[in-house]
């Protein structure tokens, strides 16, 4: 690298393989971030400056054994989700439970283990849903 080389930026992206994730990975990568990317599926974008990381967030130890592996990030993007719907008197604790998981829980850890790492002026984006404001069959969502 020369003197006049700046490093790349790099983004650690959740849900890199499709959705909101991809096109975040995408933006980011066209603007010349390096990405690594974080799905259980292996994403669609052939690029040298996305680097991919399969991984269930979900699962016991994922988060940790993630962390040890990416790079110092300038910014952290969780945009991972999932959607389950069901109508009072039909909701699923499970499904709750999972969303809480994927939506709260693994964005609070994986934020609380990347940001003593996270360069300085870096940012953290955890995507939400505009379903957050209340729609019919979705309040379990809506919660998370």
């Amino acid at each position: 690298m020369t003197a006049h080389t700046q490093p790349r930026p790099v983004a650690v992206v959740t849900g890199v393989s499709s959705g909101i994730g991809a096109a975040i990975a995408h933006r980011l990568l066209a603007d010349g971030w390096a990405v690594s990317g974080i799905s259980r599926r292996r994403p669609g974008l052939g690029h040298p400056g996305l680097s991919w990381v399969e991984a269930d967030l979900t699962a016991p130890g994922a988060v940790d054994k993630v962390v040890a592996v990416e790079p110092d990030p300038t910014a952290i993007v969780h945009a991972a989700g999932m959607l389950c719907s069901g109508y009072l008197g039909g909701l699923e604790a499970e499904a709750f439970e999972a969303m809480w998981r994927l939506h709260v829980e693994i964005p609070t850890r994986l934020v609380n283990a990347l940001s003593s790492r996270l360069e300085t002026g870096g940012r953290i984006v955890l995507i939400g849903s505009r379903t957050s404001t209340g729609v019919a069959g979705k309040s379990q969502y809506a919660a998370t």
